[in-house]
């Protein structure tokens, strides 16, 4: 059973990992994506990368970039704003993520538990 972890969360989407089984949850806009750690970290990776982050205001609201999901036959399709807001999300949760991931390294657990 999943016991999830908020990593952020405001009016754009969320940002949660399951203790249980690791999995990262995604949601932004009305699209939610599951993530395995690693897909997770290639994900923000790959879109502090695209270039999109500096688009020209005067395109602000048009589609520019279609990101790549896991599963192949799926893209975010979004727009310079949608951009910067998803970039911003993932790089909290990512941060808070780094610590929660330092924290459970060095502390032990106590009675079995997980932080």
């Amino acid at each position: 059973m999943c016991t999830y972890q908020t990593l952020y969360h405001s009016g754009s989407g969320y940002v949660i990992r399951c203790l249980s089984c690791q999995r990262m949850q995604v949601a932004f806009g009305t699209t939610a994506i599951s993530f395995s750690l690693n897909e997770f970290h290639c994900f923000v990776r790959m879109l502090l990368h695209s270039g999109y982050q500096e688009a020209d205001p005067c395109d602000a609201h048009e589609k520019v970039m279609s990101l790549p999901l896991p599963d192949e036959n799926v893209m975010l399709v979004l727009t310079a704003v949608e951009i910067n807001r998803l970039t911003r999300m993932l790089l909290e949760a990512s941060a808070l993520l780094e610590a929660y991931q330092i924290l459970e390294a060095t502390v032990p657990p106590v009675n079995g538990d997980k932080l």
